[in-house]
């Protein structure tokens, strides 16, 4: 009887692990999928999105919480851009508190965390200084955990873009984003990892350099990248921009 059991048990795991792996596939350009809908639309289209996530236990599936974070932090840029601030703030903080329920959080999950904190300083800009500070920390501890993290190279050059220069910024942007364009879409093999960021790396270092004054750079980053995003409105909006200097 207690081999019975085992061996259904076992069993019960496989089957269940099966579902969740099929429910996750091609999961994180379901969500992207649902973000650009949702700004063509101006109407929400994460429900699908959600309904996948929903039917998954984030407790006995560590891979379904990063893209549950990720869909919410998605949504939340969507909510913000149609001026939804508290729904924004809402579904940040609900993502933030699933990626603080992972007891050793690796490399991309520090990462999303610290890019959602980020995000999160416009709602609360009395606590901006601790909040940053805290970011940062995530940033570091994923750089130290995973030297290849396209996304930790970014996460720190866009954090640096975007720092006031009379408070230190501008010096890091330009070598971490370039950093992160020599690493690979994903930082390691395992199932279901991200490759996100690609597409933003090109947009902020042609964005930086720019705002140096160094036109002809940018042009270059610009159209490098949107050779291989075609369809990114970001990088066509910045190189029209270049393109009449």
């Amino acid at each position: 009887m207690k081999l019975s059991n085992t061996f259904f048990g076992v069993l019960f795991l496989f089957v269940t692990t099966l579902s969740a792996q099929k429910s996750l596939e091609n999961i994180e350009q379901k969500i992207i999928t649902a973000y650009k809908m949702s700004v063509k639309t101006k109407t929400d289209q994460f429900q699908s999105v959600h309904k996948i996530l929903n039917s998954l236990d984030s407790k006995e599936n560590s891979k379904a919480v990063y893209w549950i974070a990720f869909s919410k932090y998605q949504q939340a840029r969507f909510s913000n851009r149609i001026n939804h601030e508290k729904a924004a703030f809402k579904l940040l903080k609900e993502g933030i508190q699933k990626l603080k329920s992972i007891k050793n959080p690796n490399s991309e999950e520090l990462v999303l965390h610290g890019t959602m904190l980020s995000f999160s300083i416009m709602f609360q800009r009395n606590i901006a200084a601790i909040i940053s500070g805290k970011a940062h920390t995530l940033y570091d501890k994923a750089l130290h955990k995973n030297k290849k993290n396209l996304r930790a190279y970014l996460a720190i050059g866009k954090s640096d873009y975007f720092k006031p220069v009379q408070y230190g910024g501008g010096f890091k942007a330009e070598s971490y984003l370039k950093q992160a364009l020599s690493k690979p879409d994903k930082s390691t093999d395992a199932s279901f990892a991200p490759t996100w960021g690609r597409e933003l790396v090109y947009y902020y270092l042609a964005s930086f350099l720019h705002r140096e004054n160094r036109i002809e750079e940018a042009n270059s980053y610009g159209k490098q990248g949107l050779k291989k995003f075609p369809n990114s409105d970001i990088l066509k909006s910045l190189v029209d921009k270049l393109n009449k200097k």
